[in-house]
């Protein structure tokens, strides 16, 4: 599934962890490049390289959350230009995670940011307090398909 604009891209995104949340790491194996320089650092440890080791991340990180949902995207920044484009975002869920009996409510500060001339999207995140946003950019990044299929 290719996005046609940044827009699109960052609505694709919020559905993707709203999807992971539940288990499923879909939405986000369909918005990952099909080429092969991608990575992936998995917040419950482990890096994946390649579509394979990245996807294998996604499924791991996935099985560790069920029965949650994202409840909000808080928007901190956000810019576009011919060139380049990105969005600094907190995200807050709900989930059971690890096989947890009770929900737990999660706080990320997530970046999602856009080349054009190079086809792509780049996402981090990190856990964060509601009231703090990481600076560093947290566990790691993973380049997202916009536009074509590569």
């Amino acid at each position: 599934m290719g996005c046609e604009s940044f827009t699109d891209a960052i609505s694709a995104s919020h559905s993707a962890t709203d999807r992971i949340m539940r288990g499923d790491a879909g939405g986000f194996k369909d918005l990952y490049s099909r080429s092969g320089d991608i990575t992936l650092g998995n917040p419950f440890g482990g890096f994946g390289r390649g579509r394979e080791g990245v996807f294998e991340q996604l499924d791991r990180a996935a099985s560790y959350f069920s029965d949650g949902r994202a409840t909000e995207f808080e928007e901190i920044a956000k810019a576009a230009a011919d060139e380049f484009a990105y969005t600094v975002e907190i995200e807050r869920v709900e989930v059971k995670v690890a096989g947890g009996a009770e929900q737990s409510e999660i706080c990320r500060s997530g970046y999602l940011g856009l080349s054009p001339r190079r086809g792509r999207l780049e996402t981090r995140s990190s856990p964060c307090r509601p009231e703090s946003l990481s600076a560093d950019g947290g566990f790691g990044a993973a380049d997202l398909r916009f536009g074509p299929r590569l």
